[in-house]
């Protein structure tokens, strides 16, 4: 009992619930980010709690626009790719997920930087962005390197 697979529907559960956190993350909340830094970076991010993030980058907000739509739609590549299921293609999606991790924490750090450069908290967002770097991690890690069985069998 102790060494037993689970039954094949809860493995396909669990395939479909993580294939669904993923796309709602890669699409939603990076996608939205990287949309709305590359169209309208100065509408959306005037607050000073991008003041270094602002200043560290000759284009401004801008800058950091492109980068994260590239990644973007690589996670979406990925993803798609994943789905699949052809050879070693979660290798690209783990890559990319831990990628986005990567761009959330180091823009949470930009924040509390500027926090420390203005002397005040002027967004309280940073829950939020290390929510999602922690989850593009977890996600990263538990993402499945084959795809579940079809049909119940032996489960």
């Amino acid at each position: 009992m102790a060494g037993q697979q689970p039954p094949a529907l809860w493995r396909r559960t669990g395939y479909y619930a993580w294939r669904a956190l993923t796309l709602a993350l890669i699409v939603l909340v990076a996608g939205w980010d990287a949309v709305s830094l590359t169209f309208f970076p100065d509408t959306g991010f005037t607050s000073s709690a991008y003041t270094l993030l602002r200043s560290v980058n000759p284009w401004g907000m801008f800058g950091y626009g492109p980068p994260l739509l590239g990644l973007t739609v690589l996670a979406v590549y990925a993803y798609g790719r994943h789905r699949g299921g052809r050879g070693r293609s979660y290798i690209l999606l783990r890559v990319t997920l831990g990628a986005i991790a990567v761009w959330y924490a180091a823009w949470t750090a930009g924040i509390v930087g500027s926090w420390i450069l203005v002397g005040q908290i002027s967004s309280l967002g940073i829950g939020k962005l290390l929510f999602i770097a922690v989850v593009c991690v977890v996600l990263a890690r538990l993402t499945p390197t084959s795809m579940p069985p079809t049909s119940s069998g032996k489960g």
